[in-house]
């Protein structure tokens, strides 16, 4: 059994920054993003039914940005128990980019992995980042102000 982590206290889960570099999204999360995302992605790996996700929303929408990499939001599907790509454990979550919109479909399997390397990831020094789904590049992002 996977042991949650604190309920986050504050509710603003927006990344700093997300956007594309080769097959990887880069989500740019700060200290208050990356501990609701812990959470979600606890709640993803240990309680949520199949078929539903997690999302993650850029604080900026890429139509204010010049880079066509630019993402807006990002969900994590859980869309079962069983294989993904025909492979139980498969560390790569299956991937769908539409636009400004990616979406991951993944199993409990890679869930649990994924909420186990972030939990690992120490996450205070910015500019540090951690692999998750074989997809997604969590980094600290410094506080915008």
């Amino acid at each position: 059994m996977l042991k949650q982590p604190p309920f986050p206290e504050d509710e603003s889960d927006h990344a700093a920054r997300m956007y594309l570099s080769g097959d990887n999204l880069i989500v740019e999360l700060n200290a208050v993003a990356l501990a609701n995302f812990r959470w979600s992605l606890w709640w993803l790996a240990t309680t949520c039914p199949c078929g539903e996700d997690i999302g993650i929303w850029a604080e900026e929408q890429p139509e204010q940005h010049q880079d066509p990499e630019e993402i807006g939001y990002c969900e994590i599907t859980l869309a079962g128990e069983g294989p993904v790509f025909g492979k139980l454990h498969n560390p790569n979550a299956e991937f769908l980019h539409r636009d400004e919109r990616i979406d991951l479909f993944v199993n409990r399997s890679q869930v649990e992995v994924s909420y186990q390397s972030l939990e690992a990831f120490s996450g205070t020094v910015i500019g540090q980042n951690v692999l998750l789904f074989g997809r997604l590049l969590v980094r600290v992002a410094g506080t915008r102000g």
